[in-house]
């Protein structure tokens, strides 16, 4: 099975920006649209096309067609005949949507559910797109913004102390209960919403303030989720979550259950094969309350920076707990040559910067900023630095 070129899949979501991606591949974006995301994988919504033969073909197909030549028997034993993974590039411009993602018992059981009431998997009230996790690990391109897990008990405390318009919540939250107080949120009425946040918000509009506080990304929610004189609930999660920001070249993880959102910035994001997730709020999407509750983990979370592991001259890894996928960062430089090792998983690869040539017994290929490419498991080859280079990849851990 020779390197496979990949045609890659762009998302035009309205939430993205309209450099990033577009100078990555090399794109002219005078109508100034938003390229949001980049696809590198074979998730059935869209997989990456290749040639096969002399033909085009998805790559997911490809996969189910020639599994045994492409996906090696440890990652077709563990995960079926699919890739496991999915490496994206994004470009956050406007805040993504207050998340969270089911773990699998949870995936498989609300999948199979939703499939026996017959809601169609393309319909806006469906919950479970898939019988699958939805670990993700991101690692910033640019300075990042993002809200991570809980806060600390004290200073959930806190920050309702020191709000005043968060009176009436504290009630919630006498007995230190995050999950109490988190209901409440999600469950009350939008009359009330509008009449905690309406005073806080007009209060924020004549402060100075900085990316560093919560008050900061509520009045910037504010104006990008406002709707119909309604104001979106899901800027109470921007004062109960960490707010983080990320220096370029540092990651973190996000496993199953916690709620999470980004904010602002570029990153690579490696995460299992599902479209799994479950919104609770700063977006016009469905929201399922009680699949939201069922799947969020409400206990405190210590963020936790990805500290890398160097593997060789040319290569670091970013490891996790995750089993589906493993992100790996490959600076080459000019006329220098990396290795990959002789028994690997399935691996897929972005050139981020430069351009490369890669070599295999069979053939050289070429591949420069912006393009991927997809090697078959157990297929030895070589990356010889044309420019000084750097290439983000995803594969799967053999343990």
């Amino acid at each position: 099975m020779p390197i496979l070129k990949l045609q890659t899949s762009i998302m035009h979501y309205l939430w993205g920006g309209t450099d990033f991606i577009s100078n990555l591949l090399g794109i002219d974006n005078f109508a100034q649209e938003p390229f949001a995301e980049l696809w590198i994988g074979a998730h059935r919504q869209a997989p990456c096309l290749t040639y096969w033969k002399g033909t085009q073909i998805a790559l997911n197909q490809l996969i189910r067609r020639e599994k045994d030549n492409i996906l090696g028997n440890y990652t077709y034993q563990k995960f079926g005949k699919r890739l496991p993974y999915l490496l994206k590039a994004l470009d956050v411009r406007q805040m993504l949507s207050i998340q969270v993602h089911p773990n699998k018992e949870n995936a498989k059981k609300g999948f199979a559910k939703e499939n026996k009431r017959n809601i169609s998997l393309s319909s806006p009230l469906r919950n479970y797109k898939d019988n699958n996790h939805k670990p993700e690990i991101m690692l910033a391109l640019s300075d990042f913004w993002l809200l991570h897990g809980f806060r600390s008990i004290q200073e959930i405390h806190d920050i309702l102390e020191n709000t005043p318009e968060f009176e009436t919540l504290k009630p919630y939250f006498l007995e230190k209960n995050i999950q109490n107080l988190y209901k409440n949120i999600m469950e009350m009425p939008q009359e009330q919403v509008n009449a905690i946040l309406n005073p806080l918000l007009s209060r924020l509009k004549t402060k100075k303030l900085y990316k560093n506080s919560p008050d900061y990304w509520a009045l910037l929610a504010d104006q990008q989720h406002h709707k119909n004189g309604d104001h979106d609930r899901g800027i109470f999660s921007i004062y109960l979550l960490n707010l983080l920001n990320l220096r370029q070249g540092q990651a973190i993880f996000q496993d199953s259950g916690i709620l999470h959102a980004y904010l602002e910035g570029t990153n690579i994001e490696l995460m299992a094969n599902s479209d799994n997730v479950l919104r609770g709020g700063l977006t016009p999407k469905h929201i399922s309350v009680n699949a939201l509750l069922k799947n969020t983990i409400f206990e405190p979370l210590e963020p936790q920076i990805i500290r890398s592991k160097q593997l060789s001259e040319t290569e670091k890894v970013f490891p996790t707990s995750a089993q589906d996928f493993e992100l790996s960062e490959l600076e080459i430089a000019e006329n220098q040559t990396h290795q990959s090792d002789y028994f690997h998983a399935p691996d897929s690869l972005l050139v981020i910067e430069g351009e490369i040539e890669i070599f295999t017994e069979q053939k050289t290929q070429t591949f420069k900023k912006g393009e991927a490419f997809f090697v078959s498991a157990d297929l030895p080859y070589q990356i010889f630095g044309k420019t000084n280079s750097k290439i983000y990849k995803a594969t799967v851990p053999i343990l």
